[in-house]
């Protein structure tokens, strides 16, 4: 879908930053097994769609492409993650792409693919 398209290259960069972290990508419908876990493990209707997991322990989803709630998301619930906040300020600082939408923006991003899903 074009929210994922459009965050795969900030989910790549994030990846980096928080590299004690597994990132793996899933394309709900690639095939039968990605398929039954979106659908019946994480009941995801929305995407990109995104799950936490901790020590094999499903703790967090949300879906949406914004940047913030994404970071917010992973610092919080991976102390992996939230070890490397600073890193991933400075890697912000060097990088405006990788900047969190301004709140305004974000409303207006998810207004748009909201109406974009019809």
């Amino acid at each position: 879908c074009r929210p994922c398209k459009a965050f795969w290259s900030k989910f790549r960069k994030y990846a980096s930053i928080y590299r004690n972290t597994r990132f793996v990508k899933i394309v709900g419908n690639e095939n039968q097994y990605c398929k039954h876990y979106a659908r019946d493990v994480l009941h995801a209707n929305n995407s990109p769609y995104f799950a936490v997991y901790t020590k094999g322990k499903l703790v967090r989803t949300w879906y949406g492409p914004q940047t913030q709630r994404f970071i917010d998301n992973i610092e919080e619930h991976l102390e992996s993650a939230g070890a490397l906040a600073l890193e991933r300020e400075v890697a912000v600082a060097a990088d405006p792409k990788l900047a969190p939408a301004t709140p305004q923006r974000e409303s207006i991003l998810r207004g748009k693919i909201a109406w974009g899903r019809a």
